[in-house]
């Protein structure tokens, strides 16, 4: 459980039907980075009533992921309230993707940690992945944890080993990078990761700006043609799925103008994305996870 008991029983007090959860993660986006926001600044940027930021501000507040405090001023005269994440609070993702290293952040007080693992044996991964753990847990109360696991690998059972504790969502890398780089309004799309020979390594699929795992539920829909040429693959998948987006992660640049080259004038029916690798967008992904989680939780879904 993300929320404590006690946690529920305060928001239980806040009338959650005049208020809807999309209107709490849109003020809850605006304050996630970072800054102190007025709740007239939050309403003009939300594009919400300040009645409505009102009681998403309360509510977030009462779940303790919200504090508010007077502006500083100089000038006389009544000052506004401003609304900040409480920083005595963490949502800790751990990114076991890369075999060569451990990196961890605070989605709250965007807060990093990097941790070599290279020669590291089973011993001395375990010793640095706690560390990792309980020093990116000390600076506060730890209301939520995701883990993103490499490509292929379906248990974070290492992890409970080594930390004494489950994370609240754990994902592969791929499905994580392929939620990230969904756009909003996009019908759906398949993710492509592929390896500097641009053969087809891993992949996922998104609908409606949700994780599914294959048309009819099952993830061999799409890797079954893991190892097939590139574009034969990718026209299997146009006819077996009619994706509206094909997006293809490439390592680097120049296997992005390499990969350009061959889809030009293949003549796929869904349209074509090339992204080049970045870590961070494994992040996007999983934080977008948690803080959902989170939210669903806080408004009883």
């Amino acid at each position: 459980m993300i929320l404590s008991r006690k946690e529920r029983i305060k928001i239980d007090r806040v009338d959650l039907g005049t208020i809807r959860r999309a209107s709490i993660g849109a003020v809850f986006d605006i304050l996630s980075d970072g800054e102190s926001v007025s709740r007239a600044k939050l309403a003009s940027m939300s594009g919400l009533s300040l009645v409505t930021v009102g009681k998403a501000v309360e509510l977030l507040e009462k779940a303790g992921a919200v504090v508010q405090q007077k502006e500083v001023s100089r000038a006389a005269g009544r000052r506004s309230s401003l609304c900040c994440l409480d920083r005595g609070r963490s949502m800790m993702i751990y990114d076991f993707s890369d075999a060569r290293r451990l990196c961890t952040v605070d989605i709250l007080t965007n807060i990093t940690g990097n941790y070599s693992l290279d020669g590291a044996d089973r011993e001395e991964f375990a010793q640095i992945s706690a560390q990792a753990f309980f020093l990116a847990a000390s600076g506060g109360e730890l209301i939520g944890r995701g883990l993103i696991l490499p490509d292929g690998c379906t248990s974070d059972a290492g992890f409970e080993r080594q930390n004494g504790g489950s994370a609240d969502i754990s994902e592969s890398s791929v499905r994580v990078c392929a939620l990230a780089s969904a756009k909003a309004g996009e019908r759906s799309s398949v993710y492509f990761r592929l390896d500097p020979d641009l053969r087809l390594t891993s992949c996922a699929i998104i609908s409606d700006n949700r994780l599914c795992r294959g048309s009819t539920g099952c993830a061999g829909d799409v890797s079954g043609f893991l190892g097939v040429e590139l574009i034969d693959a990718a026209r299997a998948v146009c006819r077996l799925m009619d994706p509206e987006v094909m997006r293809f992660e490439t390592p680097d640049g120049a296997a992005r103008e390499r990969l350009a080259e061959s889809l030009c004038g293949c003549g796929l029916s869904a349209e074509v994305d090339v992204v080049v690798s970045d870590h961070t967008r494994a992040v996007k992904g999983m934080a977008k996870l948690l803080i959902e989680k989170w939210l669903d939780e806080l408004c009883g879904g």
